[in-house]
């Protein structure tokens, strides 16, 4: 997989503004936590998903608003299954052609 590309496409407007609204509208949290993700993705190559999950949503705690981490949990795992579930579509269209 590459984590690369699985990054720039956690990228986008929706999940920004998603993460914006429990972060309190605070664009520095977001972008830190952005950098801790892209940090991560950059020492470990060859993440398990679990771990990665996981990591993500513990990274998350120190930006989210309380009130707000159960739906970030929620929505991080949804964010990572939509990914993975593109990246595989891709990756079939690929050998199909």
């Amino acid at each position: 997989m590459s984590f690369e590309w699985f990054i720039n496409n956690f990228r986008n407007l929706h999940w920004e503004t998603k993460l914006l609204e429990m972060m309190g509208w605070d664009e520095e949290k977001l972008e830190a936590f952005v950098k801790d993700v892209e940090k991560d993705l950059q020492l470990h190559e060859h993440l398990d998903l679990e771990v990665f999950s996981d990591s993500l949503i513990e990274k998350g705690r120190k930006y989210v608003d309380e009130y707000y981490f159960d739906e970030f949990k929620v929505f991080m795992k949804e964010s990572i299954d939509k990914i993975l579930v593109d990246l595989i579509a891709q990756e079939t269209n690929l050998l199909e052609n």
